[in-house]
């Protein structure tokens, strides 16, 4: 949805940030694995790169010089891959949490990004049920 906003030179940093939150857990749900691959429409790549599993605090330096603004709408991003599976796990969330304090996001910012991407979710999946139904 906002990945758009990602200079093109944190593409792949932000894929192995994705990466590794969907396997922190250990179990990579198919969810998960489909926005992964729509990853390629949303940022307009041809196909998905090899993706790695990285350590959060040293990659997530890369995001430094990114304003505000797109700090946050990764955070958005990144809870909504971990939401996915309509859960988010304890190891999913110690990640979550690294990136909210590397970034400065708030607890209260963070808390309202959560429930609001939980409502948008959840209206999307009423809505796919009524327009498939």
């Amino acid at each position: 949805m906002f990945l758009c906003d990602l200079p093109k030179e944190l593409i792949q940093p932000y894929l192995d940030l994705a990466n590794t939150l969907v396997h922190s857990d250990g179990v990579v749900e198919e969810s998960e694995s489909s926005i992964l691959q729509l990853y390629t429409t949303e940022l307009n790549l041809e196909r998905l790169p090899a993706l790695h599993i990285v350590d959060y605090r040293d990659a997530l330096a890369a995001f430094d010089s990114l304003s505000m603004k797109v700090k946050k709408e990764v955070y958005f991003e990144l809870f909504s891959l971990s939401y996915a599976d309509s859960s988010c796990s304890d190891e999913e969330r110690a990640l979550l949490d690294v990136v909210r304090q590397r970034f400065g996001i708030t607890a209260n910012d963070a808390d309202m990004i959560e429930n609001i991407t939980i409502k948008l979710l959840f209206d999307y999946e009423q809505l796919g049920m009524i327009l498939n139904g």
